[in-house]
């Protein structure tokens, strides 16, 4: 996969001045700048079943932040392990979402502590099992559904496309590296 243009582009609603840009991408922009990760987590129960968190803003892929010193392959096993109760053996880079800001955060944003003026969320895939219960506070359950049942499901905003649109390139990727 290249990184020269972005499959999809649009402005963060609860940052101002910031644009995000999705890349399809095998290569992993500078550890220093990547501050979260994200996963298209493919059950073993079949090919086309994905494992998604439920939140308090609904669906979501499975994802959060790396923490100070882990790597990121260690938070996408940790945020993994939380959310959905699902593990892997190996997972493959697919893209990452570059975030731009025009104006450099203030110390009470919630973006204060990202990479100003660029830093970027991994996004991963991998096959794996739900093995335990998610153990994360703001996670209220995990559910297994297609493709199409996300599609149906996730709610018509921006980031119920970005969702959508990340579970199917995410899908796309493995379906094509397992052929």
């Amino acid at each position: 996969m290249k990184n020269t243009k972005p499959l999809l582009t649009g402005a963060w609603e609860w940052l101002d001045g910031a644009s995000w840009s999705l890349y399809a991408s095998s290569k992993q922009p500078p550890t220093s700048l990547c501050t979260a990760v994200s996963l298209i987590a493919i059950s073993d129960l079949g090919s086309d079943q994905i494992v998604l968190t439920r939140n308090q803003r609904g669906l979501d892929l499975i994802a959060g932040h790396i923490e100070p010193g882990e790597l990121p392959i260690e938070a996408l096993r940790r945020e993994s392990l939380e959310e959905a109760g699902f593990t892997f053996e190996k997972a493959l880079l697919y893209g990452h979402t570059a975030t731009t800001m025009t104006k450099r955060p203030t110390a009470d944003s919630r973006a204060h502590k990202y990479p100003y003026p660029v830093n970027y969320v991994l996004h991963y895939y991998a096959f794996g099992s739900q093995t335990a219960q998610p153990t994360g506070d703001e996670i209220l359950g995990s559910e297994i559904m297609t493709l199409s049942q996300l599609q149906d499901s996730a709610p018509d905003t921006e980031l119920g496309r970005l969702i959508t649109f990340m579970a199917k390139a995410g899908l796309d990727t493995a379906k094509s590296t397992r052929s």
